[in-house]
């Protein structure tokens, strides 16, 4: 409430000083109920409490308890005006936060009005919709759109689009995912294409069930896509009773080998991988598959001397230490470090680039893998160890090769 100001003339008419008091008595009354709770606010005389019982008792005042009554209403004017002050600061503060809080609030619901408006509109646009399905196309396959170039972004969404619909891709296709669209060639996508491959060949196999070497394909695919279980099942329901091709049955068993080293069945993938070598002893393929199954059982030894052997019969350097790589990122860094500081024994030149692998070791622990059917890893370590075949033709005998090209895998 506005409090009129106190002229400090002795001209001040009477009138104007009652009216005054009177604005005096209607603050008190305001802030206070009632002129008796002063007396809680500051001290006051028995003269004053003596006036305050009167005014509470609705009794009638004299003149001079009038004049006690102005003095004393002066005197709590005076000692509480502070305290109004801060009170009225704050109202004020209080009602200019209120103000702006409610003038960002309608400001906000602008902005949103105007989003949803903006909105709707490029939702309408059939161009906007297209580049909004492609976006969410390519982020369910793991692809960063910012990543594509140009060039690539549409090879790359028809080839998403067929694997969605799940059609076979064309070779041409298949083609570039293996070489200028490796980048892309993540595991989804990878996952997502050989499940396409092994379905195909699962087709042509069922079709006629005379042709072998359809399931042999279809479990290579769905080895790599992380269907070993279903391979090895594929694989076991043929019947081989009257097959006489080397070649086929080698394959076959180098297949169901390296399926059932995915399924952790050392003892028998040994069998499979050895009985491949025996039926082809001059293909490098089972070699390599009983070289990474005795890395893996920690026979490093035996698996130097496979994948030597391997290398003597044409297996790619690049294919030997691309396989040797994945087994070593798997183990631990005991392990690791115990597999490399071996190998690096054995044949330092062959296996001088284990020591940038070393180096930068990575930190990540490897995932537990799970028991297969067949004998754990530590178990085969305490075997003894298996010797390779006798080779029947000098070329089987394996020397050490000149030192492998230090290319990336």
């Amino acid at each position: 409430m506005m409090i009129e100001q106190v002229e400090t003339s002795s001209t001040i008419a009477l009138d104007r000083l009652n009216f005054f008091y009177a604005q005096i008595i209607q603050a008190c009354q305001e802030y206070f109920l009632h002129p008796h709770h002063l007396g809680k606010m500051i001290a006051y005389t028995l003269k004053d409490r003596d006036v305050l019982n009167k005014i509470e008792k609705k009794e009638v005042l004299t003149t001079y308890d009038e004049r006690h009554l102005e003095e004393y209403l002066l005197r709590v004017f005076k000692e509480v005006l502070p305290q109004w002050s801060n009170i009225a600061r704050s109202r004020a503060e209080a009602e200019k936060f209120k103000e702006e809080q409610l003038k960002r609030i309608a400001e906000q619901k602008r902005k949103e009005l105007e989003e949803q408006e903006r909105q709707k509109a490029l939702e309408a646009d059939p161009v906007y919709r297209e580049k909004q399905r492609q976006k969410a196309l390519l982020a369910s396959y793991d692809i960063n759109e910012q990543d594509l170039k140009s060039n690539f972004r549409h090879k790359l969404l028809v080839i998403i689009n067929q694997l969605k619909k799940k059609k076979r891709l064309s070779q041409e296709d298949s083609i570039w995912l293996n070489s200028e669209g490796y980048h892309f060639f993540n595991s989804k996508i990878r996952h997502a294409f050989h499940r396409l491959e092994a379905n195909f060949y699962l087709e042509q196999y069922q079709k006629d069930k005379n042709q072998v070497w359809h399931a042999i394909n279809a479990s290579s695919q769905l080895r790599k896509c992380k269907a070993s279980l279903e391979a090895e099942d594929l694989l076991i329901s043929i019947q081989l009773k009257g097959k006489k091709d080397s070649k086929l049955l080698s394959a076959y068993f180098t297949t169901l080998g390296g399926v059932r080293r995915d399924l952790h069945k050392t003892k028998i993938a040994i069998e499979n991988a050895s009985k491949a070598h025996h039926l082809t002893p001059q293909n490098y393929r089972p070699c390599t598959l009983l070289g990474a199954i005795y890395m893996e059982t920690y026979q490093y030894t035996l698996g130097h001397e496979w994948y030597e052997k391997a290398s003597v019969l044409g297996a790619p350097d690049q294919s030997i230490q691309a396989d040797l790589k994945s087994i070593i990122m798997k183990l631990d860094k005991t392990k690791r470090s115990e597999m490399i500081d071996h190998l690096l024994k054995l044949d330092a030149k062959t296996y001088q680039w284990l020591k940038t692998l070393k180096i930068h070791s990575i930190t990540a622990r490897p995932s537990k893998k799970k028991e297969g059917n067949g004998s754990s890893a530590k178990n085969e370590q305490d075997k003894p160890a298996q010797n390779p075949p006798k080779p029947k033709h000098k070329t089987d005998t394996p020397k050490a090769k000149s030192a492998v090209n230090q290319s990336k895998t």
